[in-house]
């Protein structure tokens, strides 16, 4: 997020023992890039190719954190990561809340 991609060390042990318990897995990210395009593009190159949880599973941006000022820059960098979400086989979602989306 902002620039900086953190991985989860547990992520794929998580995944693999779901899937061992019979569960349906998805993937959530944390997505505070705010209306920086530049950084939500690198967000999704870094983190789409690790996703392990099957296609057609839902990958979740949360965004809830670092909305810039400008509504439409934010609207945008929220579009394109559902868009690549899409492209890469899974099923985008938002999280977030309505006070902060607003």
């Amino acid at each position: 997020y902002g620039g900086t991609n953190i991985p989860q060390t547990t992520y794929n042990s998580q995944v693999k023992s779901a899937q061992q318990a019979g569960k349906r897995v998805h993937t959530y990210l944390w997505d505070g890039v705010g209306g920086n395009m530049t950084n939500a593009k690198a967000m999704m190159a870094y983190y789409l190719p690790r996703v392990r949880t099957p296609k057609g599973s839902i990958v979740a941006l949360d965004y809830e954190d670092g909305a810039s000022n400008s509504v439409t820059a934010n609207t945008n960098v929220i579009l394109a990561q559902m868009a690549l979400i899409k492209a890469a086989g899974y099923t985008p979602m938002l999280y977030s809340g309505k006070a902060y989306l607003n």
